[in-house]
């Protein structure tokens, strides 16, 4: 594209009387250069709200937009999917609520809002949550009974020979059957009650 524009001038500066039409050529060919410069790539489009902050990454051509929701809590990871036909009715919903959430990006053709509650457990850990202790002594958060082996979430391995000395036999079979948690006090009762007893080894 450069050399044809050097022909052009040389071109003009021996035909003076031909300046108006090489006027308006260049005018032309470098209205050209800037537009397919400014060209998005094929098949992407970026969308961005009234402050410029960008929102969301489009790519054309999947036949259903996902957005998912996941909240992180003390114990405990929520997630749920909301489906679009189209972009416009996911950004609407984005834009709504942004506000509420501390994160949005684009993962695998998903988009995915994260928030955080650092005072609460999630409602599996609520409703299913049972402390208890891995193979290896490790303080661990289970879905459902240990025996099922659900982890939801892990601590600090215990030194079960000084916790055997200083509490009952009774009270490390009954921590190996699972503790039944259903609120952030009876949590951190069993944190701090084993925390003592956490070990390196």
């Amino acid at each position: 594209m450069s050399a044809l524009l050097k022909k052009l001038r040389r071109f003009l500066r021996g035909h003076k009387g031909l300046v108006s039409l090489g006027v308006l050529l260049l005018a032309i060919i470098t209205t050209m250069i800037i537009g397919i410069a400014q060209l998005p790539e094929k098949g992407m489009q970026n969308t961005h709200d009234e402050q410029g902050d960008h929102i969301l990454e489009v790519f054309w051509g999947s036949s259903e937009i996902k957005l998912e929701l996941v909240t992180e809590y003390m114990c405990g990871i929520q997630t749920e999917i909301k489906t679009y036909d189209n972009i416009e009715e996911m950004e609407e919903w984005v834009l709504q609520h942004k506000d509420q959430w501390d994160h949005t990006e684009r993962h695998d053709g998903v988009f995915r809002m994260t928030k955080f509650v650092a005072n609460d457990l999630s409602p599996l850990c609520k409703n299913q949550g049972y402390f208890g202790l891995t193979e290896d002594r490790i303080l661990t958060i289970y879905e459902g009974p240990p025996e099922q082996n659900k982890i939801i979430q892990t601590f600090f391995r215990l030194d079960t020979e000084l916790l055997e000395s200083n509490r009952s036999t009774h009270e490390l079979s009954n921590l190996k059957q699972g503790i039944r948690i259903r609120n952030v006090k009876e949590y951190l009762n069993v944190l701090a009650k084993y925390e003592q007893f956490a070990t390196d080894y």
